[in-house]
């Protein structure tokens, strides 16, 4: 092993250097030389590394970063310091130890979802074995996202409290209620409430669908008899994309000419069929509140960031200022399409309960 006062000369150099080539260069071959032996190092020596890499790591520049979380992920015996460094770096950087480190305890990883915001917690989430103080303490700070990746990860574990809590908030979620339905770990007395909560999920929608069709009636079978205008164009929009689909001509680049060419209900119709979810759940995730539904939708189907970019833009113009377009960008390219994926299933899961 080359000796320590070597490796801290040769990092010294790099530090002094403003080349941003060198700093690369010398994190590259101080990372080459301990991953080609990581097992072979002593604690000590592992030591060095963690000191010498994580002040190199601590210069470089983003990709390198990245690049950097990516090899040391899968390690056994990577440096501690090093990897709860990157965890609490932006989500790029901090997914791959995230969601694949051992290193990570658990204090580390709470660490990082109170610090953090809710794309580290996601990537938190999609971890193996995942013990129920890291998923207690998730349960109680995460939103209805986390919640459903939490119920959705198999091998994630929980204490009677945290699946207490995800029990009782299945009351007012359907789509939660499938998803835990489908776990094997859940006791007796909460299975029970969670039976009690798919009756009462049943009763609503019985409820919502009399209403429904009494004011259907009164509103002459379409609830849009006020504004004729925007049914008749909407039909003919829905006729427009259904012929397309027949055609076996509706795809990506058709839904981005739609949205640019301004052609809204033609867009909306169109992000209905390709992601198999009703007109309201498109409309809502183009046009609604929750702006990521558009983002999570667009990676879960893998289309590219120009044709959410020209869904979004279908939004006033007052939403769609510059660094908003920005931040809604990176959270895209930072967005695991695995996450968004379960996520997209429980919004069909939902989106069927609700029809």
């Amino acid at each position: 092993m080359t000796t320590v006062s070597a490796i801290l000369a040769d990092l010294d150099s790099a530090l002094a250097s403003r080349s941003e080539d060198q700093k690369n260069s010398t994190i590259n071959r101080v990372t080459d030389m301990f991953a080609a032996r990581a097992d072979e190092y002593s604690d000590e020596q592992v030591s060095v590394f963690d000191v010498v890499i994580g002040r190199l790591a601590s210069g470089v520049g983003l990709q390198s970063r990245i690049d950097l979380s990516e090899r040391l992920a899968d390690l056994v015996k990577a440096p501690h310091g090093v990897v709860r460094q990157l965890a609490l770096d932006e989500i790029g950087v901090a997914r791959p130890v995230l969601t694949r480190s051992r290193m990570l305890t658990e204090n580390d990883l709470i660490a990082v979802a109170s610090t953090k915001g809710r794309d580290h917690m996601l990537a938190i989430t999609e971890r193996p074995h995942l013990t129920p103080p890291v998923t207690d303490y998730l349960v109680v700070k995460g939103d209805r996202v986390i919640s459903h990746a939490l119920a959705g990860n198999e091998t994630a574990q929980f204490s009677a409290r945290g699946m207490g809590l995800l029990v009782t908030r299945a009351f007012a979620d359907d789509a939660l209620q499938v998803t835990l339905s489908g776990r094997d770990d859940i006791p007796s007395e909460l299975m029970v409430n969670l039976s009690n909560a798919a009756r009462d999920s049943a009763r609503r929608r019985l409820m919502s669908r009399t209403s429904s069709a009494a004011l259907m009636s009164r509103d002459g079978g379409d609830g849009l008899h006020a504004d004729p205008d925007i049914s008749e164009s909407r039909k003919a929009a829905a006729q427009t994309v259904r012929e397309l689909s027949a055609r076996g001509g509706l795809d990506e680049r058709a839904l981005h000419h739609y949205a640019v060419s301004g052609k809204s209900d033609e867009a909306l119709y169109a992000l209905s069929f390709m992601a198999k979810v009703s007109l309201h759940a498109a409309e809502q995730a183009i046009l609604g509140a929750d702006r990521d539904a558009c983002l999570v939708i667009g990676k879960a189907m893998e289309w590219n960031w120009e044709t959410i970019e020209a869904l979004i833009g279908l939004r006033p113009s007052a939403e769609n200022l510059p660094h908003m377009m920005d931040r809604a960008k990176s959270n895209f390219e930072n967005l695991s399409a695995a996450t968004a994926q379960r996520v997209l299933q429980f919004m069909r899961v939902k989106d069927q309960a609700a029809r």
